[in-house]
């Protein structure tokens, strides 16, 4: 674990995704955003 999330108090994943031509986004989501229902929508790409 790495963080957690400012709103619930949840993990937070990162993950990478290319993009083809700007290179990678790194992107740090809510474990909370991951369920379904989704339980947080904390979701920030840097």
């Amino acid at each position: 674990m790495r963080a957690r999330c400012p709103r619930c108090g949840e993990d937070l994943v990162c993950c990478s995704i290319y993009l083809p031509g700007q290179g990678y986004l790194v992107v740090w989501e809510c474990q909370g955003a991951q369920t379904r229902p989704a339980r947080c929508d904390y979701r920030r790409t840097l």
